[in-house]
């Protein structure tokens, strides 16, 4: 039987027991198995058996070649138990090439219809995958697939030829979102800094003031948001009519806690002012929220900060205490635990009102979200300013309506105030995190000493001008803060379409 397999050119090996037979079939591919009955050990029955419960061996034609040529029922077993074809150990050559031969091309078919399936499976999860928006071809896996002469090869092609046309459609998309993303981050940085540089002004427009006027901060604070709320109210009526107000009701909770914090703030700053004094306060105030933020990030874990992002606050950290440390030697604490408690409060309170700013103004419209928030802190402040005024109302307004301080108050309310907060809830929307509009906005106390020298002749010491070069050096580093990586997919954008 050897000699004749080995005639008709195949190669052959071979065992002398059914043992032998399995071990040899788990160690090679083969074709066709021809197959005794009788053998010492496992007989064919029983290697029939195993076969038929392994899953790649039972897909081996099986040929049994017995003695038992008379015996039927051993026949018929042996073809129950999977067996392909019967010859007698007496067989003819002639129809022994023939079974043999139809044997080898039925397993030839077989393989070729299991390998045309499992590419045809390879095909459909590489659909799957363009259908998940994966265009890379090399997620398609679909190689050897290409290599078929058939249709199913072509397809293939014609598959990892569309995925690379849009994969290369969709990584140019990635990286002009990329550029427009890290253009709206940077808006978004300058919109801030213009609103820290506007509030910088406050102190020169301040010392303008008659010294005689007896009205607390508190009341000016008040003054500048009736100003400032209604006025930008206007401005967003005129400029989106009545539907620029129609989709504020949903969001009245968050409008209610930015008027809110905003009233903190102002009560808690200018009370800081009195107690702990400007610089100190200032200090506080402006390096304090950025801290705050990036444990409230860490906490939360909303937010991936860049190593741009700490660079820009320890920089900025230390410039404010070289800026502060000549001004916080020389002057004496009055209430020093209290003045603490007050920044503490107002740099709270900021951080709050800059993620709701941040969160409105991603939603409405930004002269709606300030008018509505000013106006609200407005509500808030008007009973403070009654209770801290010392004088009555009628010599409040009275004071209010002098040329020289109403000129100030006008310009605190529509600049420092309005035009600021329209441009600091534009910018924390548009930064790419929260924390990084917070930075931004300690370059606040470097504006402020530059407009005093320049217009109060206030002369800066070596360590406020060291702590302005830090400060200029955390904003340049944060401007520079990381771009995300192309290669991992377009990241979520932050940009509202409406305020394109």
């Amino acid at each position: 039987m050897a000699m004749a397999i080995r005639n008709l050119g195949h190669q052959w090996i071979e065992a002398n027991s059914g043992e032998a037979a399995l071990s040899l079939l788990q160690e090679n591919d083969v074709d066709l198995i021809l197959l005794d009955i009788m053998m010492p050990g496992l007989d064919g029955f029983d290697v029939l058996e195993v076969l038929r419960a392994d899953k790649r061996l039972s897909a081996i034609p099986v040929l049994v070649i017995s003695g038992m040529d008379g015996d039927m029922e051993s026949v018929a077993r042996a073809i129950e138990l999977g067996a392909t074809d019967f010859l007698p150990k007496d067989f003819e050559p002639v129809i022994f090439r023939a079974r043999v031969a139809a044997s080898i091309e039925r397993k030839h078919f077989r393989d070729k219809e299991v390998e045309y399936l499992r590419h045809v499976e390879r095909l459909s999860t590489a659909a799957t995958v363009l259908e998940d928006g994966k265009f890379n071809p090399k997620d398609l896996d679909l190689a050897d697939v290409i290599g078929r002469p058939d249709r199913l090869g072509k397809l293939a092609a014609v598959f990892v030829s569309m995925a690379e046309v849009v994969f290369e459609r969709e990584r140019r998309l990635r990286k002009i979102i990329t550029k427009l993303d890290h253009s709206y981050h940077l808006s978004g940085l300058a919109l801030v800094m213009l609103a820290a540089a506007l509030w910088a002004t406050v102190g020169v427009a301040s010392q303008l003031v008659p010294y005689e006027t007896n009205i607390p901060e508190e009341v000016f604070g008040f003054a500048r948001t009736a100003v400032a709320g209604p006025a930008l109210l206007l401005c967003a009526l005129f400029v989106g009519g009545r539907a620029s107000f129609r989709s504020l009701r949903g969001s009245l909770g968050d409008f209610a806690m930015f008027g809110l914090c905003c009233a903190v703030f102002q009560v808690g700053l200018f009370r800081s002012f009195s107690m702990l004094g400007v610089t100190i306060t200032v200090f506080l105030t402006v390096c304090l929220p950025p801290i705050l933020a990036v444990a409230w990030t860490f906490w939360k874990q909303s937010e991936r900060l860049s190593r741009h992002i700490y660079s820009a606050i320890g920089m900025a950290a230390v410039g404010l205490v070289a800026f502060s440390s000549g001004a916080a030697a020389s002057s004496e604490v009055v209430q020093v635990l209290s003045g603490l408690a007050f920044s503490i409060a107002a740099s709270v309170a900021f951080v709050i009102m800059s993620h709701s700013a941040r969160s409105l103004a991603t939603r409405h419209s930004t002269l709606a979200v300030a008018g509505l928030g000013l106006s609200l802190a407005a509500v808030f402040l008007a009973p403070v300013a009654v209770l801290v005024t010392p004088v009555g109302l009628t010599d409040v307004f009275a004071t209010l309506l002098d040329w020289r301080v109403g000129s100030v108050l006008i310009y605190l309310g529509l600049f420092p105030t309005a035009l600021a907060y329209v441009c600091y809830c534009s910018g924390m929307a548009r930064c790419r995190s929260a924390v990084a509009g917070l930075v931004a906005s300690m370059i606040e106390p470097a504006v402020a000493a530059g407009l005093a020298f320049l217009f109060l002749r206030e002369v800066l010491s070596p360590w406020e001008v060291m702590g302005c070069v830090l400060l200029f050096f955390a904003m340049l580093t944060l401007w520079l803060d990381d771009q995300p990586d192309e290669d991992e997919g377009p990241a979520p954008s932050r940009i509202n379409p409406a305020s394109l």
